[in-house]
This record gives structure tokens, C-alpha cells and sequence, in this order.
């Protein structure tokens, strides 16, 4: 199962109501990507031995559910595939003034070889096709622990988005929102702590080699600790932001916004270059 390389052609990206199509199919709604790699993507492009989008291609060479890439969706396989899916529906109804088509690993990358690339290729032709496409969607799940944070090929991927100054938007699936609301009026400190973790010598890849070759990538460029503060940087954002539309959406006097309003003042005030930020979160700096 390999979430990379993308081919040396232009990536080819997937419509929403494609992925949405193999959600309604699965016969139990908790699989993991892992899973429906298994059971859904393999088994379907077996005889070609081919991407999930290169056989729908195949099967209609005219199909309106495959074209160019125009979004980069980074995330972890260990999540809910079904949740992954709705955060990528989301984003696409959101963004609906031109149709969206998804670079969405699992569909667009066969999964029947391993491609071997240098180093120099993930540091340059990799990170340059991520900044081609413009956007990328990062899917934080679950966001009590996400898994996102822990994994050598999303942390690149992130790295990669960052470096080529693409558009990242980052996202909760729509059935963990209210909790992660909630956790946000009554436990901020820790709900902070637990997204904005962040070291990339601990990340972990399904295989090994991916992660040897995604470190040796990393050490030959940026270097671990710039890495994790980089991509620090962006988290501590992305939740700065959220926290702040959150207390727009909720009433003055309800349970926690006071603490919200003060702990929210006090991350932003203490957002700094991201070469200055370390990669442990002590609450309220």
C-alpha cells in the first residue's frame, strides 16, 4: 500500500462524487483508507495493475470523474476513509466556483508497486508538483490525537505545501466539529497541546524505507528542527483561527468563553516567526 510516489505525468485527481461513490459502497463505514485499500482499491484494479483512476479512465475514457488534479489532499491512511471523504465534500462545496479534482492518494497512485525515488526527486520534482496544484487539503483526525501529526509522509507533505507557498486548508471532519467545539470552551490547553505536537524524527511511515527516505530528504534540506517548527507554525495558525471563528459563534454567556477569549488573545499575541517557534506547546505563553 503506498501513499507516493505521484507519477512523472501531471497528477490526475479524482471528483468528489467519484470518492463519494466508493464511500456508499463500503460494506462497513469505519474502514480505514488502510482498509479500503484492501478491500476495495486492490481488489478493483486488479487485472490491470493500475490506480483506481487510471481503470476508470480505462472504463470510460470520456468520464467526467477524472481530470487533472487541482487540489493536493494530504492525510493519514489510519483514519476513517469515510471521514476523510466528508472533509474533501465539505471543502468542495465551500470551493464550488470551479469543480474541484482531488489528488487523493489511495485512488490515484497504484497500489500494486513501489516506485523508488532519490532524495533529490522528493526534495525538488515531488515538492514542485504540490506547488503546481496550488492547494492543499490537510485532514486533521481524530482531533483529540491526531494521527496526522505522527506520520513521516504527511509532515513532508505539509513541509512541501509550506515551502512551495500553496494555499494549505486545514480541517476537522464535520462529525468531530461540535466536540472539538466543545473541547475548545472547556479544555483548551490540552486540546492545543495534542494538535500542535509536532517531531518528525518520531514520525512513523507504513514502510520503512519511506521513512528512511523521507528523513534522509529532510536532513539533506531543511533539517528536522526547522521541519517541525515550520509546520508548527501552520498548525498553531490554523487553530489560532479556528478558536477565534469559534468565539464569533457562540453566545456571550455561555460556559467557558471568558477562559476562550483570554486564551485566544494570549496564542496570538504570541504567534512568531516560525524560526523562532519551538516544537512543544506550553500553555498559556
Amino acid at each position: 500500500m503506498h501513499s507516493g510516489p505521484p507519477p512523472d505525468a501531471p497528477l490526475l485527481g479524482l471528483s468528489v462524487e467519484a470518492l463519494d461513490k466508493i464511500v456508499q459502497s463500503l460494506s462497513d463505514p469505519n474502514w480505514t483508507t488502510t482498509d479500503v485499500c484492501r478491500n476495495v482499491i486492490l481488489p478493483a484494479t486488479m487485472e490491470h495493475k493500475c490506480s483506481y483512476a487510471e481503470l476508470l479512465l480505462k472504463q470510460n475514457p470520456h468520464t467526467s470523474h477524472v481530470s487533472l488534479a487541482t487540489c493536493f489532499v494530504s492525510h493519514a491512511w489510519a483514519c476513517s476513509f469515510a471521514d476523510s471523504v466528508s472533509v474533501i465534500k465539505e471543502f468542495a462545496a465551500q470551493n464550488n466556483q470551479k469543480k474541484h479534482f482531488f489528488w487523493f492518494d489511495v485512488t490515484v497512485v497504484s497500489q500494486h508497486e513501489v516506485s523508488h525515488r532519490s532524495q533529490e526527486w522528493w526534495s525538488g520534482t515531488f515538492r514542485n508538483e504540490i506547488g503546481r496544484l496550488g492547494q492543499t487539503l490537510v485532514i486533521l483526525s481524530p482531533w483529540e490525537c491526531p494521527i496526522y501529526t505522527t506520520r513521516a509522509w504527511c509532515l513532508w507533505e505539509m513541509f512541501c505545501s509550506i515551502q512551495t507557498n500553496v494555499k494549505i486548508d486545514c480541517r476537522v471532519p464535520a462529525v468531530q466539529q461540535s466536540r472539538f467545539i466543545s473541547t475548545l470552551l472547556t479544555d483548551f490547553d490540552t486540546i492545543m497541546k495534542s494538535i500542535c505536537s509536532v517531531d518528525v524524527l518520531k514520525a512513523q511511515a507504513f514502510l520503512e524505507d519511506d521513512r528512511n527516505m523521507i528523513l534522509g530528504a529532510i536532513q539533506s534540506t531543511v533539517g528536522p528542527d526547522r521541519l517541525n517548527n515550520l509546520v508548527l507554525d501552520q498548525l498553531r495558525g490554523w487553530f489560532a483561527d479556528t478558536a477565534k471563528s469559534s468565539i464569533e459563534n457562540v453566545s456571550d454567556d455561555q460556559e467557558g468563553v471568558g477562559n476562550l477569549v483570554q486564551s485566544v488573545a494570549t496564542l496570538f499575541e504570541s504567534q512568531v516567526p516560525s524560526t523562532r517557534i519551538t516544537n512543544t506547546y506550553t500553555p498559556q505563553l
